[in-house]
């Protein structure tokens, strides 16, 4: 959906200068979710942007104009900030801050999830599947999942990569694991991506 969007933006956007800037989470090159124990997401979106073609100044207004009709239609149930946009190297990376899953999900008409196993289960989250262990090949069932009560649980609906706020213990068989807070949903996932965090 992002991804849609960001393509869709560009395509509608006159030229203009290019600008440039560092990002607060400037180490990652590629669409991350962060997760943070809050319940806040920043949503770090990074696409190829042709700076010959497309503006800055078009894209920044656009966002703009969709996330102030979000929160004008939303107040008092979900905020959501562009904290930046950023084009170098024909690339263009836009930081948003959204206070949580519940308004991301509703701003992308996506899904992403950060808390309790239990609480993951009673939204109809929870399906039947098995987890792979970080670093072995130890496995786990949907009722062992259902037993866990100290861990926590990302789910999300997109090919994206994940930073954890804790250490990722499980993961479905359409994730990567990239080191012990980050990993990559498969490009080839179908279905719900899991991430069991300790």
């Amino acid at each position: 959906m992002k991804k849609i969007l960001f393509l869709i933006l560009c395509s509608i956007i006159a030229i203009s200068l290019p600008g440039c800037g560092a990002d607060t989470k400037e180490e990652y090159f590629e669409t991350t979710l962060f997760f943070e124990e809050d319940g806040k997401i920043t949503d770090v979106i990074v696409e190829s942007f042709d700076t010959q073609k497309y503006s800055e100044d078009g894209l920044r207004t656009f966002f703009n104009e969709k996330i102030s009709d979000y929160n004008s239609t939303n107040i008092g149930k979900g905020e959501v900030e562009l904290k930046k946009l950023d084009i170098s190297e024909g690339k263009a990376k836009a930081t948003l801050l959204f206070d949580s899953c519940d308004t991301y999900n509703e701003f992308y008409n996506s899904t992403a999830y950060y808390g309790s196993i239990n609480d993951a289960y009673d939204k109809g989250l929870i399906s039947e599947t098995v987890l792979k262990k970080r670093g072995s090949t130890q496995t786990i069932t949907k009722n062992d999942l259902m037993g866990m009560q100290k861990e926590d649980i990302i789910i999300v609906s997109e090919v994206v990569r994940i930073n954890s706020p804790k250490k990722i213990e499980y993961t479905s068989a359409n994730v990567d694991v990239i080191d012990e807070r980050n990993a990559r949903v498969s490009s080839e996932s179908a279905g719900l991506a899991y991430i069991v965090v300790k």
